[in-house]
């Protein structure tokens, strides 16, 4: 998954980062400086089916 952020230092745009493999740590192609922590939880991937509606079985008592 790709990530687009904002370098808190300098504040420039950094595209197409993979926060995942580097564990929340970017390094700022504009300044060079090193941000460690971006990525506090991973993601969930939510199941999509396209054109149903999800819905919410119930267990039968």
């Amino acid at each position: 998954m790709k990530y687009t952020v904002k370098c808190p230092c300098c504040g420039a745009v950094n595209t197409g980062l993979d926060l995942l493999e580097t564990n929340g740590t970017m390094e700022c192609i504009y300044c060079g400086k090193k941000i460690v922590g971006l990525l506090l939880s991973v993601p969930k991937k939510l199941p999509l089916r396209p054109g149903r509606p999800m819905t919410v079985r119930r267990m039968k008592r």
